[in-house]
């Protein structure tokens, strides 16, 4: 109860106001850390801390983006599908951007529960979207839908080509119905990998164990204490 009083509070628009009139002191403490790196899957990465949208430099998207980023160079000349559109707002993108909510004219204004294609991809990229579906994500058309998420991992496999691989990140502490599953092995990821966020700069750390702290939301700096990256392949 605490928690979500607390996080009712910091959403609230005041206090949002005073945080974008703080932003531009408080990334002077970040402004070094595009010259770090972090270590997930065995390889080294930059943190990605360019541009202003969901502030990258202070959050999982320091992380997320830099891995998207290097998936992309990696499939570059393959058939590539991204659900949610994330990317664009980092980097140019060519591929295929699937989100039934988003108004730019290069994206496929579709769900990806229901999405039909005959085209299969190497590569599809979700990132920090997963927790969305079914949770606050077209709230007008049902409500809350804890199986939807299940329905769109079923639906991004299934377009996955002959060996395509499938990447997703989650944030733990936004979708409970979500978590559970993850925690609970009930989504049949080839491989399950955890980043910890270590410090209040946003240093990152890939982790095999966490605490039940480890799960909730930071509402105070607006960003998970640990973020999850699932695998999937069509072998």
């Amino acid at each position: 109860m605490l928690h979500a009083l607390l996080k009712k509070l910091i959403y609230s628009r005041p206090i949002q106001e005073f945080r974008n009139f703080i932003k531009p002191l408080f990334r002077v403490f970040f402004k070094d850390l595009h010259t770090k790196t972090f270590r997930f899957n065995g390889s080294s990465y930059h943190y990605f801390t360019q541009g202003e949208y969901n502030n990258p430099w202070k959050n999982e998207r320091a992380v997320e983006i830099s891995i998207g980023i290097a998936y992309l160079k990696k499939y570059k000349e393959k058939h590539i599908l991204e659900v949610g559109n994330v990317l664009s707002n980092y980097v140019p993108v060519t591929h295929d951007v699937l989100d039934p909510y988003d108004t730019e004219p290069f994206v496929i204004k579709e769900d990806i529960a229901t999405y039909r294609s005959k085209k299969k991809y190497d590569l599809i990229l979700c990132i920090s979207t997963l927790e969305h579906i079914g949770w606050d994500m077209g709230d007008e058309n049902g409500g809350i839908q804890p199986d939807k998420s299940i329905k769109a991992i079923k639906k991004m496999k299934s377009l996955l080509a002959p060996k395509g691989t499938l990447i997703v990140t989650t944030p733990f502490g936004y979708n409970p119905y979500l978590d559970e599953r993850i925690l609970n092995n009930k989504i049949p990821f080839l491989e399950k990998h955890y980043l910890k966020r270590t410090s209040i700069f946003n240093y990152w750390k890939e982790v095999k164990t966490f605490d039940t702290k480890d799960l909730q939301y930071d509402v105070i700096v607006m960003s998970p204490r640990l973020l999850h990256v699932g695998i999937m392949k069509n072998i």
